[in-house]
């Protein structure tokens, strides 16, 4: 017997722009096709006959001038898998263009032996975390191409059981922020501090290289400092304050010509 599917295509930022409906046979296999789409990043939705979601993806159109005729879906859609959840977005740099390859890290933000997961983003900047048990919190990050001890920026959620596909777009930064100790030991430990208007807060704990050198990858903008912490962690040297701006790949840390 045959069976109607819808398929949505819709824009990230939730705007419709085609939907249509096809066919599938017991045995058989079906395609659909969607001319006329501008370039852009883009959903798709396939829905059963009660409008629950059965399958997500996600994929980017790029000019004409740039790209083939045809963007295809190399993916396929079993409609009669569990109505398990999954975990999906995309990955992209500030300036909005796509981020293909990039590592992205999924775990339960209780404990990681009840879910922890790693995958990489396809060649659309699009990644998909399968079979996420419902009703539980998480945490998920993206790290830059051989970027593997880049700065961590998590995103916490939980996912509710009703949920067939939950959207958790990853944005990473081209900024480093790199620096080198003074009047410390090899292996000493550091935390990058972002400088709020009322107080400063901790962001990233790291260690510097046995040179004394360090390097901190996919930093946001913003304003920072580098605290750097005593063998007891009873004090802290601060280094100047310095900001983390766009057009500007890497940021120099400085230290005080006197500590305090």
């Amino acid at each position: 017997m045959n069976r109607s599917r819808d398929i949505a295509i819709i824009l990230v930022g939730g705007l419709v722009l085609a939907s249509l409906a096809f066919s599938l046979a017991g045995s058989g296999s079906s395609e659909f096709e969607v001319p006329g789409l501008p370039a852009g990043y883009y959903r798709v939705r396939a829905l059963d006959l009660f409008g629950h979601v059965t399958f997500a993806s996600g994929t980017s159109i790029r000019p004409v001038a740039t790209a083939a005729p045809s963007t295809r879906l190399w993916a396929k859609v079993d409609l009669d898998e569990p109505n398990s959840r999954e975990v999906v977005g995309f990955e992209r740099w500030e300036s909005g263009l796509l981020a293909a390859k990039a590592p992205v890290v999924m775990q339960n933000s209780q404990s990681f032996r009840k879910f922890v997961k790693r995958v990489e983003a396809d060649e659309h900047g699009f990644y998909r975390f399968a079979d996420v048990p419902g009703d539980e919190p998480y945490f998920v990050f993206a790290q830059p191409p051989g970027e593997d001890t880049a700065m961590r920026n998590f995103e916490y959620f939980s996912t509710a059981s009703s949920q067939r596909e939950v959207w958790r777009d990853q944005t990473l930064h081209p900024h480093r922020v790199t620096g080198n100790l003074i009047r410390a030991g090899a292996g000493s430990r550091l935390q990058l501090v972002r400088i709020g208007a009322k107080a400063e807060q901790v962001l990233w704990t790291f260690d510097a290289e046995p040179s004394g050198q360090f390097t901190i990858a996919n930093v946001p903008h913003g304003r920072y400092r580098v605290r750097m912490l005593s063998q007891d962690q009873g004090k802290t040297t601060p280094s100047l304050p310095f900001e983390v701006v766009e057009g500007k790949d890497e940021e120099v840390v400085h230290w005080p010509e006197v500590a305090p």
